[in-house]
């Protein structure tokens, strides 16, 4: 899928996700680039996004499937410059990560609109 198309989805479904709830509305904090807690982000993807391929997702021009292993090294590198998000396959499951060091899990459901 061309990186434009990927964004361009992405946007469309990131209205339409129920987050999980935690105490600051789904909102974890996960560190930036000097104290990223790789062993929390880690567990999120293992149990969230499970698949060997993701969409990494950080605009319009750069959007593109990654390996799974190549996610922490995309997250190290821009955590401190560009939000992003990371969907599994088929558009169904999400980790948003903000520049300020936090992230939320969502899932969007096929009654919500996918």
């Amino acid at each position: 899928m061309d990186s434009k198309l990927i964004f361009i989805k992405s946007n469309k479904l990131l209205p339409k996700v129920a987050w999980e709830s935690t105490p600051d509305f789904g909102w974890r904090y996960c560190g930036r680039s000097d104290d990223l807690e790789v062993a929390l982000l880690h567990q999120a993807f293992l149990s969230h996004l499970s698949t060997n391929l993701v969409y990494f997702v950080p605009d319009r021009n750069n959007s593109k499937l990654v390996a799974n292993s190549e996610v922490f090294n995309l997250i190290a590198y821009n955590i401190d410059k560009i939000e992003m998000a990371f969907w599994n396959e088929n558009f169904t499951k999400v980790i948003e990560l903000k520049t300020f060091g936090v992230f939320r899990l969502g899932e969007v459901f096929a009654e919500l609109g996918m």
